[in-house]
């Protein structure tokens, strides 16, 4: 595969890869190559026949978005379930959880693979026995990426207001 790199921009937005088509090239085996959906690069490109590529036609390939993972909600009292959703998983990509609460062994969940926005949302559901403090949690993929987010399981006084 010939990959030319992308030309210099100030943008913040990263610019599509440049990428032009060698011998043996189909639409899927360029899209696996570069982390992104082969529906993406046709967008891009305007394609009408995804079965017609030509050698030396000049593709674009729209930039990867980075791993990203968030915590819903922040913080709960012991017994709440939080929703862990990572985007940027490159469709190839397998993701795992790992959730490490305070004093005890990482737990680690199933592997997940990405919708086709790419991204993977699963819960996880806390015990009301579960100890406060700070949980770490851990969304690693199967070529290597990992990002990492906390939320809080809170003691029953501070999620519940006293009594007037």
């Amino acid at each position: 595969m010939a990959v030319t790199a992308p030309t210099t921009t100030t943008s913040t937005t990263a610019p599509p890869i440049t990428y032009v088509v060698a011998p043996g090239d189909t639409l899927t085996s360029i899209a696996q190559h570069f982390g992104v959906t082969a529906d993406s690069i046709a967008a891009l490109n305007h394609l009408t026949n995804e079965d017609m590529l030509s050698v030396g036609q000049v593709l674009h390939i729209p930039p990867v978005l980075p791993l990203a993972l968030a915590v819903t909600p922040g913080s709960g009292p012991a017994g709440t379930s939080f929703e862990l959703k990572v985007s940027g998983v490159p469709m190839t990509d397998f993701v795992t959880f790992s959730i490490a609460e305070p004093g005890q062994s990482p737990f680690t969940g199933p592997v997940h693979s990405p919708g086709p926005g790419g991204s993977v949302t699963a819960t996880y559901q806390t015990y009301p026995t579960d100890p406060t403090g700070t949980y770490v949690v851990l969304a690693h993929t199967s070529s290597g990426k990992g990002a990492f987010a906390t939320f809080h399981v809170l003691a029953p006084s501070d999620s519940i207001p006293p009594p007037p």
